[in-house]
């Protein structure tokens, strides 16, 4: 594991106004494995949860960015990357959005 990966919940909004997007998140996951086969993505909350799942991690954590729609969109959310480097996805964020990433959690 990277002891540079963490937990990180982050989120910004999005200042433009004629966008879909009212924002974006920064969502950590760990893969785990399937105990029927295979693996899943299970998004980490807190860091109870986040220590809790770690040793049964197949690899280290990564860090999904997610868009939010504005109130009254026909979808909640949107995948749009992952990262195996926090540094990168607040990088993304900011190089998108313009605005500094505030981190709410690590």
């Amino acid at each position: 594991m990277n002891n540079s990966n963490r937990l990180c919940n982050a989120y910004v909004p999005n200042t433009n106004p004629k966008s879909a997007y009212a924002g974006f998140r920064i969502n950590t996951c760990l893969e785990l494995s399937d105990p029927h086969g295979g693996t899943f993505i299970e998004t980490v909350e807190n860091g109870e949860e986040f220590l809790d799942l770690l040793p049964e991690s197949l690899d280290d954590p990564l860090y999904r960015v997610v868009a939010i729609y504005n109130e009254g969109y026909h979808r909640a959310s949107r995948i749009i990357s992952e990262f195996y480097n926090v540094e990168d996805a607040i990088a993304f964020i900011a190089e998108l959005t313009g605005s500094k990433v505030d981190i709410y959690s690590y």
